[in-house]
């Protein structure tokens, strides 16, 4: 997708929201690869917050249009927000909100996450919670399907973005700068942690190309990376240094 065809996008988007909500539209934002250097063009990495006065069932029945063109397209849904809800919810969603902060282009109206702050242990406590539950799904995927080259290579694949989420986390709270491509935030947070960050680069192409694409067997790339988010898990837990979370 060339910057005209995004650019194109977003402004239809918006005209359709404006119909569908008039004055109620307080903010449409672009987030995600869409608005990191790392975007590799597909629509379907497109990532919309749209910002609503009222998020009540109603008032959101009058986005019925414009939401189902937008997924018609391969997008994936609009996420709608009020300002209440952002404000209220951060606590909750750190890593989320804290990578929306990072790389967003505000599209239509006021910036809703200009000054947005997180908690440090709040950070915390959801880098341990998500990584211990990765762990928890490799190892049941693995049980039913370590005979299954291609489901393993489904599996990691499916982890692999989220994996990549929470090592943005952990940097995040150490107090060091997060950079916008997966294979430095890798890089640097094996540096971290202390893990190897080999078997990512890996699993990264098998995502893009399938299991050919990767330099050993599904079976002991599934071990070798497994042990790697178990060697990040580890880290966490132990207390990583808290410098504060970074916007």
């Amino acid at each position: 997708m060339t910057t005209d065809d995004l650019t194109g996008q977003m402004t239809g988007l918006t005209g359709e929201l404006r119909e569908a909500f008039g004055e109620d539209l307080l903010s449409v934002v672009l987030y995600g690869s869409a608005a990191r250097s790392d975007h590799q063009g597909s629509g379907s990495d497109l990532n919309i917050v749209v910002v609503l006065r009222d998020i009540g069932l109603e008032s959101l029945e009058r986005g019925t249009r414009p939401t189902r063109a937008w997924e018609a397209k391969g997008n994936r849904p609009l996420l709608f927000f009020s300002p209440e809800w952002i404000s209220r919810s951060c606590d909750v969603f750190p890593l989320e909100f804290l990578d929306i902060v990072a790389w967003h282009r505000v599209i239509h109206g006021p910036d809703p996450f200009a000054g947005l702050v997180v908690s440090s242990e709040n950070l915390r406590l959801q880098c341990e919670s998500e990584i211990k539950t990765k762990l928890i799904h490799l190892r049941t995927g693995y049980i039913a399907f370590h005979e299954d080259a291609g489901q393993l290579a489904r599996l990691m694949a499916a982890s692999f973005a989220p994996i990549v989420t929470l090592c943005r986390g952990v940097l995040r709270l150490a107090g060091r700068e997060v950079p916008s491509t997966a294979h430095e935030v890798i890089r640097l947070g094996a540096e971290l942690c202390g893990f190897d960050p080999a078997p990512f680069d890996d699993v990264a192409a098998v995502k893009r190309g399938g299991p050919a694409a990767a330099s050993l067997g599904m079976k002991a790339l599934f071990k070798n990376y497994c042990a790697q988010v178990e060697a990040m898990a580890r880290a966490v837990d132990a207390g990583l240094p808290a410098n504060g979370a970074k916007r």
